[in-house]
């Protein structure tokens, strides 16, 4: 008598297959042969996990580069909290800095993506560290788009030998066709 499209595996298993806004067909025969044909546009998101899936990474080290405070520690880690909702929380430290960042992925359908991170920390000089960014992203099979707003500290190691922050604001508007 009818079928809840919400509970097809097809439907919720696209995920890494194609990103973006698609259409999704599905024919669906029961037992005695009758056909039933399932047509719905969906939005797969990219940087959205699904429900109870998670992705870390943790790192530590030293930058050969000479980076301020010498031995890093770094992590990262993503829990899909539901098919509609993946939260992030990110942890940089180093000597004299640390900072920690919460945000989240929110896919809706028809319009993209949407993404939003708050920060902020300690450094031993300057201003304390804060920051946030704001993301929108869509993508169907001919374009894309993306557009980013940011505000973020970035350690820098003063000729003290102090930690100290800088903030960098950028603006990032990307777009292709294919």
């Amino acid at each position: 008598t009818g079928f809840q499209t919400c509970a097809l595996p097809i439907l919720r298993g696209l995920r890494g297959y194609a990103a973006g806004a698609t259409q999704v067909k599905a024919v669906l025969r029961d037992v005695y042969g009758t056909e039933t044909v399932v047509e719905e546009s969906r939005y797969i998101a990219d940087n959205a996990l699904g429900a109870g899936s998670s992705e870390y990474s943790y790192q530590v080290g030293r930058d050969s580069a000479g980076s301020p405070g010498g031995l890093q520690l770094r992590g990262v880690h993503r829990l899909g909290v539901s098919e509609r909702l993946t939260l992030t929380a990110r942890l940089e430290a180093q000597k004299g800095y640390a900072a920690i960042q919460l945000g989240a992925v929110v896919p809706v359908a028809g319009l993209g993506e949407f993404g939003a991170n708050v920060m902020t920390g300690r450094a031993s000089a300057g201003p304390r560290p804060t920051g946030y960014s704001l993301s929108h992203q869509y993508s169907d099979q001919a374009w894309s788009t993306q557009v980013a707003l940011s505000q973020r500290p970035a350690p820098m190691l003063l000729d003290t030998g102090v930690v100290a922050t800088q903030v960098l604001r950028e603006v990032s508007v990307q777009g292709s066709y294919a």
